[in-house]
């Protein structure tokens, strides 16, 4: 009969399960290094991490398909950092496959990650990696909404006629324009550049 601990390190050295373990604990870690003050992310995330490790003490671990999965992870979470609109993502993802598959340095098929698995851990990466990049995507190609470069393309009103120059009226401050038209009082504009402290204006398509 085998005592608890040889009974709990029975299901752990499953490969499968060490590799589960192992990516619980490496998630659980980030989330409570990038988000200090969750607890029960880091302390969920050092038991896993610490299992997996007890696990591999006694499954032939290959140094060259850690490394490779640490690399995945490390190109993974960078992209997550430093936006490379999928680069850093894609190879991550293939490291983070490849080091999966030569996790474990054994000829027999017994000890080896369900391929099942793998495909399905490195879907969910791929989905997250391409959720990232056509959000940063989208954010490059949006126009500022903040700061003087958020003004261009504001609708405001004239308060001074302008001819060529006036003064108007756009998000609560008055501004001094200029424009290639006589534009009176009471008018909406289409703000079309910043000259430092001076914007240029035209009239909106409604006038």
């Amino acid at each position: 009969e085998m005592r608890l601990k040889h009974k709990v390190l029975n299901i752990v050295a499953d490969p499968t399960v060490a590799y589960l373990l192992m990516m619980a604990g490496l998630l659980g870690l980030y989330l409570e290094f990038s988000n200090p003050g969750i607890g029960f992310a880091g302390i969920g995330g050092g038991i896993c991490l610490l299992l997996a490790l007890t696990a591999f003490q006694v499954l032939p671990i290959s140094y060259a398909g850690v490394s490779l999965l640490l690399l995945g992870i490390g190109l993974l979470v960078a992209e997550l950092f430093l936006p490379t609109f999928g680069l850093l993502g894609v190879g991550g993802v293939v490291a983070f496959v490849l080091g999966s598959l030569f996790l474990f340095d054994a000829p027999a098929q017994e000890i080896m990650v369900a391929r099942s698995v793998i495909v399905t851990v490195a879907l969910c990466a791929g989905l997250i990696m391409f959720a990232l990049t056509v959000f940063a995507a989208r954010a490059w190609r949006q126009n500022p909404v903040s700061g003087t470069g958020g003004l261009v393309g504001a609708i405001g009103e004239v308060r001074v006629r302008i001819a060529p120059r006036g003064k108007v009226w756009i998000n609560g401050e008055y501004w001094n324009a200029e424009s290639d038209e006589e534009i009176e009082v009471g008018h909406k504009i289409e703000v079309v550049a910043l000259q430092g402290l001076r914007m240029r204006v035209r009239k909106t398509a409604e006038q």
